[in-house]
């Protein structure tokens, strides 16, 4: 490991994740609260309720506590599984393959068991006859309190259940923000759609555990009455079907259930938030490790690199700071533009992976078109423009004179997950190079970012024109974002991807066009392609 790999992990990685345990055990104490105020909400009594609401703090505290030591070790041991990348998830079987791997089924009991402990506590909190999960009966043996292990058992399944959706739709990858946000401002733009997935998910599940819990239901309490060496005795049981249309057991169990969902997703979020921030590198340190450019030219994409990859387009783009002006400087002895040649290498071999994979799957997807074309018609060329289709012209695209119109919406998924991934370190790369290039023009001294500006122009209009070409084939790429049923995450990547592709061009054609002839190493039509960025 290298040296600035050991100074983010101990200095930057370890301090952020404790910081979202904390965050997160903090968030607990209010969302307790709110749940003991409405599983005790007495409308009949009303002034004996508000009566009650300060009484209600000291317990909601208590019973904190417990969940604070729950919550603590099961996030400390959750963090352990955490993936800078996104998962590709190429097909529904790369899906299922993924929630079923030995990590993923581990830390789903672990959410499921620590999901029963704080339902639990929930419900002891409550009072009354969700109390105690074992509580005395007629005989001189403990009894099992089967209200309670209604609402823990949901609880329990509910925890499972999300653990398992994010393990399958790749939720335990972290989320890097394109924006630099403090936490809590991103938490008050996340927790409405919090809230909502949550409360969806409870409802979903809810329709189904009902019912079968009506079926199975006398089954997981012989179970749990054998494991736990309890009587059989049904004096404690819902005793008859009119016991399961008991609306406040029913109302138990929901808020119970949104409860622990929602925090768990709480949870999930501050870590994404915390680990995700902005790292301040130095550009060459030696002392403390934390090199910008050491941490640019690792091979792997860990979470180092992809902090480096955010600071350089911070630096890039921010006006105060002082760290831009050593990017232009030259090295001495020597006077040769070290720190430049190393961040231009970077980005620019990282932007040229890029065009590589666009290019490549758009001779994929041209390739799958004219076999599906060819069982239609006898020749391809009946659909370019001005041939027997005299609308087709309408549709021609920068890929072989011609658009193909089928929506690729079975290939949505696996498009997504093939090119966008990783595709958040191409928009910092492309961000910093866009910045870097027009700030040069008051800035650079020396020039040593004119030597290579018709080069790195020819790439970004590359990029820009594979980029559009991809979603001009597979135009549901832009309107899958809001289905469901979709690694969401993937195609937004690609949404701002494409967005910053042409964003990264248009500052460039505004400072440099009455200079854009005079770029070296540009053909007249790249000429007149940036031209037409221009603001």
């Amino acid at each position: 490991m290298d040296d600035v790999e050991i100074y983010i992990k101990h200095q930057v990685f370890r301090p952020r994740a404790l910081l979202s345990i904390s965050l997160s055990v903090t968030a607990a104490f209010p969302l307790l609260y709110s749940y003991l105020l409405l599983g005790t909400v007495d409308l009949f009594h009303p002034l004996q309720f508000i009566m009650s609401l300060f009484g209600s703090v000291f317990t909601a505290v208590l019973y904190w506590m417990l969940v604070t030591v729950i919550l603590f070790f099961t996030l400390a041991y959750r963090i352990t599984f955490y993936k800078v990348m996104n998962e590709k998830l190429s097909s529904p079987m790369e899906r299922l393959s993924l929630a079923l791997s030995r990590s993923s089924i581990l830390l789903a009991f672990l959410h499921g068991f620590s999901s029963f402990l704080v339902a639990c506590v929930l419900t002891s909190m409550i009072g009354g006859r969700y109390t105690d999960l074992l509580v005395e009966c007629h005989t001189t043996h403990r009894c099992l309190n089967e209200e309670k292990w209604f609402i823990v058992l949901f609880c329990t399944i509910i925890g499972f259940i999300f653990s398992m959706e994010m393990a399958a739709s790749g939720g335990y990858s972290l989320c890097f923000y394109s924006t630099e946000k403090p936490v809590m401002k991103r938490l008050k733009d996340v927790l409405p759609s919090l809230v909502k997935a949550s409360t969806r998910a409870v409802r979903r599940a809810s329709i189904v555990y009902y019912p079968a819990y009506i079926l199975f239901g006398s089954s997981t309490v012989k179970l749990a009455r054998r494991v736990l060496f309890l009587d059989d005795d049904d004096s404690m049981g819902l005793k008859s079907w009119w016991s399961f249309f008991d609306l406040t057991l029913l109302y138990q169990m929901y808020i119970a259930g949104v409860l622990v969902r929602f925090t768990w997703a709480l949870s999930l979020f501050f870590f994404h938030a915390c680990v995700t921030m902005r790292a301040r590198f130095e550009l060459c340190d030696t002392t403390t490790g934390a090199s910008l450019l050491a941490a640019l030219q690792l091979k792997q994409d860990n979470l180092t690199k992809m902090l480096a990859f955010k600071d350089l387009a911070m630096i890039a783009s921010t006006c105060e700071d002082d760290r831009r002006a050593r990017i232009f400087s030259l090295s001495m002895p020597g006077g040769h533009p070290k720190t430049w040649s190393t961040i231009l290498s970077v980005t620019k071999g990282s932007l040229t992976e890029l065009l590589q994979r666009l290019e490549s799957t758009n001779e994929k997807l041209l390739s799958a078109y004219k076999g599906i074309i060819s069982h239609q018609a006898s020749k391809i060329e009946t659909i370019k423009p001005g041939f027997h289709n005299p609308g087709a012209a309408k549709q021609a695209s920068n890929v072989g004179g011609w658009r193909p119109t089928l929506l690729y919406k079975a290939y949505s998924d696996s498009l997504a997950g093939e090119v966008f991934h990783d595709g958040q370190k191409y928009i910092w790369s492309l961000t910093a190079l866009s910045s870097l290039i027009t700030r040069s023009v008051t800035e650079d001294k020396y020039g040593i970012v004119q030597q290579s500006l018709g080069e790195i122009l020819v790439l970004l209009l590359s990029i820009h024109q594979a980029i559009e070409s991809l979603f001009k084939m597979a135009p549901s790429l832009a309107k899958a974002v809001e289905e469901e049923d979709v690694n969401r995450r993937s195609h937004l990547v690609g949404v701002k991807l494409r967005e910053q592709a042409k964003l990264s061009l248009e500052p460039i054609a505004s400072t440099f066009q009455p200079h854009i002839e005079h770029i070296a190493g540009m053909t007249t039509e790249q000429m007149k392609q940036l031209r037409s960025f221009a603001r």
